[in-house]
């Protein structure tokens, strides 16, 4: 659960101006992790530069100053206040996973993540800015999209360099091919999906439910049967209007005895309701999901392997060990998401947020660690 609360709140014998590193390292030893702060609004404050609305300062810059009048955004698994009424642990037990993090930082490699080839088919056209715009802010350096599109954009007919929201030069070469949108095997054999790494499903915007999942399920179809040919894994993105799509999607794959797709489908009105009503109850929260997924600059989202933080499958490992590595790396560690449906039903989670820091977790196969960084 998100929560935020005031900086007096959380360090109320303090002074008002405070290390972030500092606050992190203080909190993490409670059941829940610190995301962020968001700077008071009026303007007067030494510490801050403000407009009219509050700013984000997460913490994975280490950089910032928390102020007088600041909210600090949790996520935890109880009640903020309740927490807040709790001794601090034993600092020993940190200094410990500090070290252990420390020596396997020390020992890492300096892989780049990998760049990604990625294809884009019947998205519709007045909204193509917008998802051209997210792909080039998040893309790995040396990336490439392929839009498959009925009409292309006046502005962006040949191959180009993208531009990012500031104007700078992103990690994504583009491309538009114009032709007939069927969700057929001919459009994905007229891109060669056999070198694609990930597909983004659109469906026109005047096709209603449901019609428009079932065209998306036709391709999923599609794609799947064509990634079987080659023997490539895909992964397939779309957004549906009915979770009744979501589940069919599932029990599809699930049902195959050589899957080559992986597939995450976003429901659209779900994720509007929930946010919606988070906003309702915690104005601040809004200011925290605009900054992780919409900003181009600074920090966003991510889901790692857990060798990019030092860590290796097959191994069992504190949850404050993670945090001190994601710290060492100038990330901020949230949790880690389960993928092996053996250990899932072992412990009822496929997703473990901000447990204890003492807490072991085992880690398998694509498992993924959860994290607040800067990496484009």
């Amino acid at each position: 659960m998100l929560w935020h609360t005031t900086a007096d709140d959380w360090w109320p014998t303090r002074p008002p101006a405070l290390q972030l590193a500092e606050n992190q390292a203080s909190t993490s030893r409670a059941p829940f992790s610190p995301l962020a702060c968001t700077a008071a609004s009026s303007g007067k404050s030494d510490h801050h530069s403000h407009a009219d609305s509050p700013c984000v300062a997460l913490f994975a810059d280490m950089v910032r100053q928390v102020a007088a009048g600041d909210n600090l955004i949790v996520l935890a698994h109880t009640s903020i206040i309740e927490t807040l009424k709790q001794p601090a642990g034993d600092d020993s037990e940190m200094l410990k996973h500090s070290r252990n993090a420390i020596h396997r930082v020390a020992h890492m490699g300096t892989e780049q993540v990998s760049s990604r080839r990625l294809l884009v088919v019947g998205w519709p056209l007045e909204s193509i800015s917008e998802v051209l715009a997210g792909l080039s802010s998040f893309a790995p350096p040396g990336s490439e999209a392929t839009f498959l599109v009925a009409k292309a954009p006046d502005a962006v007919c040949a191959p180009q360099k993208s531009r990012s929201k500031s104007g700078d030069r992103s990690n994504l070469a583009t491309e538009f091919i114009e032709t007939e949108i069927t969700m057929g095997a001919e459009n994905f054999r007229a891109i060669n999906l056999a070198t694609c790494d990930s597909v983004i499903i659109g469906v026109p915007s005047e096709l209603g439910y449901p019609d428009s999942d079932a065209l998306v399920l036709s391709a999923l179809l599609q794609i799947q049967k064509l990634a079987a040919e080659c023997e490539r894994m895909v992964h397939v993105v779309f957004k549906a209007s009915s979770p009744n799509t979501k589940e069919v999607a599932l029990q599809f794959l699930h049902s195959l005895t050589k899957c080559y797709v992986s597939v995450e489908v976003v429901l659209t009105s779900q994720l509007t309701s929930a946010i919606l009503t988070q906003v309702l109850w915690q104005p601040s929260v809004i200011d925290l999901v605009v900054e992780l997924m919409v900003y181009a600059e600074g920090n966003e989202l991510y889901l790692l392997e857990p060798d990019q933080l030092g860590l290796q499958v097959g191994e069992s490992v504190s949850f404050g060990e993670m945090v001190e590595a994601g710290k060492l790396l100038e990330m901020s560690v949230l949790g880690l998401v389960r993928h092996d449906k053996a250990q899932i039903s072992l412990d009822g989670r496929d997703l473990v947020i901000a447990p204890p820091c003492d807490e072991v977790l085992d880690l398998h196969h694509g498992d993924k660690i959860v994290v607040i960084a800067d990496l484009v």
